[in-house]
């Protein structure tokens, strides 16, 4: 049985600029991808942040752009969201822009009333109760930050990134400057410095 104060958080949450929720999706349905265009974000699962979309998410299925994919796999695909990142690990079920929006209207609420969520008491251990931490799996955000420590060990371009390192040791090994690669990516010399020293 959910509280008062539950419902009234669901309510603002997810009624919050609705006419302009589903005129997004309708524009978003109506925009068609190609084919090319959708085997580019299967084989990149930052593509999304690589090119800075803030305001979809592309389902690596068909292609549709949408503001969440929940929904979509369950109606569309006929696969589970767990069945969904188990075959596309690492692609985002969110879209950035709405993430950032629950996470404002989710501080409000506890600025509003006090960090009290959904109106309960905090359980407070009995005297004879032990506080254990429990092991749990790694969350999506967790796997994609490992999947990116990776990419940066391996060379390869991280979202944040206009150049990998690959491309920087082979115009330094052809006789080009820092400053002459930094000029060319877009970069500080710096940076392409302090990426140098990293790489050895």
């Amino acid at each position: 049985m959910r509280t008062a104060a539950e419902l009234e958080y669901r309510r603002q949450r997810y009624a919050l600029n609705r006419e302009a929720v589903i005129r997004r999706r309708r524009e978003l349905k109506a925009s068609k991808m190609t084919l090319e265009e959708l085997q580019e974000y299967r084989s990149d699962p930052f593509r999304e942040e690589r090119l800075g979309q803030t305001s979809f998410v592309v389902c690596r299925e068909c292609g549709t752009r949408a503001l969440t994919l929940v929904t979509h796999c369950q109606k569309h695909d006929k696969m589970s969201r767990d069945q969904y990142q188990e075959k596309w690990p690492f692609a985002p079920i969110f879209a950035p822009g709405l993430l950032e929006k629950m996470r404002c209207i989710k501080i409000a609420w506890g600025a509003e009333h006090e960090g009290n969520y959904f109106g309960g008491k905090r359980h407070e251990l009995l005297p004879t109760e032990r506080w254990s931490k429990q092991k749990k799996p790694p969350t999506l955000k967790m796997e994609r930050s490992w999947k990116r420590r990776g990419d940066k060990r391996r060379g390869k371009r991280l979202p944040n990134q206009r150049i990998d390192d690959g491309s920087v040791v082979e115009q330094k090994l052809a006789g080009r400057g820092a400053t002459e690669i930094a000029d060319a990516a877009g970069l500080t010399s710096g940076n392409i410095q302090a990426r140098l020293k990293r790489l050895g």
